[in-house]
């Protein structure tokens, strides 16, 4: 009798450790779990408020970066206004010294107006009341049009004259026949400058030869041409 109620005494503390030992599993188990959940829940908790600074972060990148491309095309194009301003001045500099060289040789010509030199002299005749334009005469022309083109400081007088035979005033009249001819060659033909030719008809005034003789009588049927430059 004392053993089996020895035994049973037994029974009843083993089955008591059991119980008490599948109680402090389930209690650890769920211990564990709540602490899982808990770090879970505040890693989460740390994982947005990271992703939420770092997209501020990224926003704030993305200002930066925009304000800095303002400044660099601000100092970009304030470069490119400081170089423009810096050529217009060179520019007008350029165009100032450019017109006081104009100045100062308008000015030299002006004062030396008068004062021509004849760098060259040439002639072309006609036949007996003529004024149109011969071979020869062309040719002398096409000479004449060549040296002037090479020089803008050039000037040109082309003096028309006949020889001592009929009336002052139809004389007059046929060396300016004589002039037109000659320009009209060498402006309308030759594109030559015509406010740099003057033109002037003396008839019978100035001969080069004596008019009592035929050959003289040729020579004196011509225009002379005198190519003149300021000294």
């Amino acid at each position: 009798m004392k053993k089996r109620v020895f035994f049973m005494f037994i029974a009843t503390l083993v089955s008591i450790f059991l119980l008490s030992g599948c109680a402090t599993k389930k209690f650890v188990r769920q211990s564990i779990a709540d602490s899982e959940s808990k770090m879970n829940k505040k890693m989460d908790s740390n994982n947005q408020k990271i992703y939420s600074q770092l997209s501020e972060l990224s926003q704030l990148n993305k200002q930066l970066s925009s304000k800095l491309e303002e400044v660099t095309d601000k100092a970009n194009l304030a470069n490119q206004k400081a170089e423009e301003a810096k050529n217009i001045g060179m520019t007008a500099k350029e165009k100032a010294d450019a017109a006081d060289k104009d100045a100062q040789l308008a000015l030299s010509k002006f004062n030396n107006r008068f004062n021509f030199v004849v760098v060259d002299t040439e002639y072309v005749y006609f036949g007996f009341n003529r004024y149109h334009l011969t071979k020869s005469a062309m040719s002398t022309l096409d000479d004449v049009a060549k040296k002037f083109a090479e020089n803008k400081n050039y000037i040109m007088v082309l003096e028309g004259h006949t020889d001592s035979i009929g009336p002052k005033d139809y004389n007059y009249t046929l060396s300016e026949k004589r002039v037109k001819s000659v320009v009209r060659y060498l402006v309308g033909e030759k594109k030559l400058d015509i406010n740099r030719i003057y033109t002037v008809g003396l008839g019978k005034l100035n001969p080069i030869a004596s008019n009592k003789t035929r050959q003289g009588r040729k020579k004196n049927r011509r225009v002379t041409i005198k190519i003149m430059e300021v000294k």
